[in-house]
């Protein structure tokens, strides 16, 4: 059978005009033989779920959306959706042909349903609490499954459920420290190859194209055989129809596979915080930007930054002058070389006060972001808003196209946008400064080593989610380490209302979740002190702990009553280890659907240096 992927960049919830280019995928896809087209998951819905006063008519629309497309198609469609119920979110896959519609995640769960209930005779909560069923569906004499993240894909691999072609319809954007997220442009560097040969199956990777709120997600879907070829390959970044001709009964090999690609990181986060900058600006009504140059390197990133997604008639720049350091050069030698439209503002000209001044300067920039109706830029990131610093006082309150990049990553970027065409000033790195941090300058002999030394602690803390323990263990430099750690919770409150950030990690800074005004702080404990690892010492680390509250295990276990014995104490532990690692005790595998610690649920899967892709692999019952 012939598969296509309509990787198509739409409107979330503009559900009139998505289906009407739906309807027109699907008749092109015809015309070139396809029997079955699939679209991305965030096409129609979105990739977030909707507010809660809002889901009943939502739902609505989307139903009477979906028998429009049945009634208009081509062909056959497999349709990802949203759907919200109350603080939960769940991903569906819809399946239209001849006119009928097809729920696959809700049918395999009925069918698992009724199933349990017609071998245990009765229906109890255990019958529906057991494991869920694996999404399949049959069409065209081919067996399909479905799967929305890297842990559908494990699932598969894992079960006894046999399919022909896995369609994973990723609901995961751009992430900077996760080479997965750009699909196909990581086919020679990830997993995705070796995934389908452990499955046997044909792998097909769906992406969604184009930003979603403040997520980027690049497209590049992509065909690879169940011998580990590649049939198909659609373009990062652009819209396409990718058609692949299917055969369960071929063994290969390929007349003409593809070959895989190494994603070049620095190129494909340039790309993604570009196109996405270009995707929120047009969110917010407008293809114009204002940013404030003042010599600093991050902001003469941004202003390169926002003149290659938006054009340089676009943007207009605020000059700073008077700082001092040759800093008055960078921003008047980066605006001529971006051919920006610029004015100039002597900072001597509006208060001694250094913070009243830079507040000023914003209050500048903002009026003239009024007068040629633009989005204002702000030049903060992950770092600095991690360390609080520069505080409330003077921070642009805007569009943050770095509010999610570590400084490090934007010192790389610069350097990476220079090799394009050289327009950030060599001295704009001269003048590099790290955080003020005490004792950071142990920690390397240049401003970049300190300041990739601090973004290191930062990302396994927030990303990898490792304990300030085992940061200490890995980096040395325990107050060093404390410092910065401690930082991110006592400056929460300056973060509040500093702007929109696009999303560029698997983890965010807002999904800390840190307390406003929480006392309690970490420190570093020596081995000795910390729980264990291993499932027995964690389950004796948890029995102590009972009895040091008095309770006794032993007489808990012992316990009957006159239906059945209460559970044993080992296995109630257990089963809290287990549901811990899976990630069935957080709030983000509840409430979001897609799993995992922030937006990715990596699994065993690793980023760079083979560091987890997130924090999913450390995230056991006894460190939490």
């Amino acid at each position: 059978m012939r598969l296509a992927v309509a990787q198509l960049r739409t409107t979330a919830g503009d559900l009139s005009d998505t289906v009407d280019r739906m309807v027109d995928a699907a008749k092109q896809a015809k015309e070139q033989g396809a029997d079955l087209v699939v679209f991305p998951f965030a096409a129609l819905t979105g990739a977030m779920a909707t507010s809660t006063p809002s889901q009943e008519g939502f739902l609505l629309d989307i139903e009477s959306a979906l028998d429009d497309l049945a009634s208009r198609a081509a062909c056959a469609c497999l349709v990802p959706i949203s759907i919200s119920m109350g603080e939960s979110f769940f991903p569906e896959a819809v399946l239209i042909s001849d006119g009928n519609l097809e729920a696959v995640v809700l049918e395999a769960s009925l069918r698992r349903f009724a199933a349990d209930v017609s071998n245990k005779g009765e229906q109890d909560e255990a019958s529906f609490g057991g494991q869920a069923a694996l999404p399949v569906f049959r069409f065209g004499g081919v067996s399909f499954g479905v799967a929305f993240d890297y842990d559908g894909i494990d699932e598969f691999a894992a079960s006894q459920e046999s399919v022909d072609v896995l369609l994973f319809i990723s609901s995961m954007s751009f992430a900077m420290d996760d080479n997965l997220s750009v699909m196909g442009s990581s086919l020679g560097d990830g997993t995705f190859l070796d995934d389908a040969e452990d499955l046997g199956a044909w792998l097909v990777g769906v992406g969604s194209l184009g930003t979603y709120g403040c997520e980027v997600f690049a497209g590049s879907s992509f065909a690879v055989t169940p011998w580990g070829e590649i049939a198909a390959q659609a373009p990062s970044f652009e819209q396409a129809v990718m058609l692949c001709d299917i055969d369960p009964s071929f063994e290969g090999p390929l007349m003409a596979p593809i070959s895989p690609e190494v994603a070049d990181r620095m190129l494909v986060s340039w790309n993604a915080l570009s196109f996405g900058l270009a995707g929120l600006a047009g969110e917010l009504g407008t293809n114009k930007a204002a940013v404030l140059l003042d010599g600093t390197l991050s902001s003469c990133a941004v202003a390169a930054l926002a003149t290659d997604a938006l054009g340089p008639t676009n943007v207009f720049g605020l000059v700073l002058t008077g700082l001092g350091d040759g800093r008055d050069m960078v921003s008047r030698t980066v605006a001529q070389n971006l051919r920006l439209t610029t004015r100039e503002l002597p900072i001597s000209a509006l208060s001694p006060d250094a913070e009243l001044a830079r507040d000023l300067a914003c209050a500048h920039l903002k009026s003239l972001a009024r007068e040629n109706d633009a989005i204002v830029l702000s030049s903060l990131d992950k770092t600095s808003l991690a360390l609080g610093e520069g505080g409330a006082a003077g921070v642009v309150r805007g569009v943050m196209p770095f509010g999610d990049v570590y400084f490090s990553d934007i010192i790389e970027l610069a350097h990476f946008r220079n090799t394009i065409s050289p327009v950030i000033p060599q001295r704009a790195f001269a003048l590099l400064e790290a955080p003020s941090v005490a004792g950071l300058e142990e920690c390397g002999i240049t401003a970049a080593e300190r300041i990739k030394f601090l973004d290191y602690v930062l990302a396994s803390y927030i990303e990898w989610e490792l304990p300030l323990s085992e940061v200490v263990d890995k980096c040395g430099h325990e107050e060093v380490v404390s410092a910065i750690i401690a930082a991110l919770g006592s400056t929460e409150p300056s973060r509040r209302g500093t702007g929109i950030s696009l999303v560029a990690s698997s983890k965010t800074l807002e999904e800390l979740n840190q307390p406003l005004g929480f006392a309690w702080s970490d420190r570093f404990r020596p081995q000795e002190e910390r729980m264990k690892s291993s499932e027995e010492d964690a389950a004796q680390d948890l029995r102590d702990f009972l009895e040091e509250l008095g309770v006794s295990p032993d007489a808990a276990a012992d316990q009957t009553n006159s239906s059945a014995r209460q559970p044993d104490v080992d296995e109630v532990l257990g089963y809290l280890r287990d549901l811990s690692m899976t990630g069935g005790l957080m709030n983000d595998a509840l409430e979001d659907g897609r799993g995992g610690s922030g937006r990715h649920d990596a699994s065993d899967r690793h980023g760079p240096d083979d560091r987890p892709n997130n924090g999913s692999f450390w995230r056991t019952f006894s460190e939490n």
